[in-house]
């Protein structure tokens, strides 16, 4: 638990001299101990997913070496847990809960700038990967891009 928290700090340091896969190594490492670990006390577990959370949010910009962003497989790692039933399915849903209530919270460490635009692009990949899909086999429905772009340009000006 305090092993996991002073990692969590350490990684949400403004100038911190982690590298991006130093901090991608953390959170396979976080995954990794919820998946393999049968009995673990509930607030390791929380401490866990919250780490996972965490570092997708503060990384999300990121890029590897191959110019992909290893810190968008939300979903993908979420469904690993899904997918093997009993308590891991359990872990899984967790996992989820601590990833959107971390990216809801604002925080002192990102301006609101950065903030607004991970919640966009975090929303703009769900919508994508569920509802949009099962709207355009519907025929469409939902908003026009034109719109959108204006709600998007309306709130970074305020930002």
């Amino acid at each position: 638990y305090v092993a996991v928290q002073s990692l969590a700090k350490l990684v949400s340091k403004p100038l911190s001299s982690i590298t991006t896969a130093q901090k991608l190594e953390l959170k396979q490492w976080a995954l990794q101990m919820l998946f393999d670990t049968e009995e673990q006390q509930p607030f390791v577990t929380s401490e866990l997913c919250r780490q996972c959370g965490l570092i997708t949010k503060l990384c999300w910009f990121e890029t590897d070496d191959m110019d992909q962003h290893p810190f968008r497989t939300v979903m993908t790692d979420a469904m690993r847990f899904v997918d093997a039933g009993g308590e891991r399915l359990q872990r899984g849903v967790q996992l989820l809960h601590f990833q959107v209530t971390e990216m809801n919270k604002p925080d002192n460490i990102q301006g609101l700038a950065k903030h607004r635009k991970v919640m966009l692009v975090l929303k703009g990949e769900a919508g994508r990967d569920g509802a949009g899909e099962r709207r355009a086999a519907k025929g469409g429905g939902g908003r026009s891009k034109t719109n959108t772009k204006k709600k998007k340009a309306q709130l970074f000006k305020t930002a």
